[in-house]
């Protein structure tokens, strides 16, 4: 048994978030730990969730992609 991926989905549409998610989910070694709409809400996510992989548009209201990297 393979270890599971987990990933945080991070889209300020809501569509997209869910269709990603949805998408994401449907693959036994891929968790989606949670999903966040902008830069900000990533970062607090991020810290508290650890996920192994960040997936996330770069151009969102509020804070983007870009600044949530740095």
């Amino acid at each position: 048994m393979s270890e599971q991926l987990s990933v945080l989905v991070v889209d300020d549409e809501p569509i997209i978030r869910a269709g990603l998610s949805a998408i994401l989910d449907s693959q036994a070694d891929i968790t989606v730990a949670g999903t966040a709409n902008d830069g900000e809400e990533a970062v607090e996510v991020c810290a508290r969730l650890r996920p192994d992989v960040l997936l996330m548009d770069i151009r969102m209201p509020r804070r983007n992609g870009l600044w949530a990297l740095a």
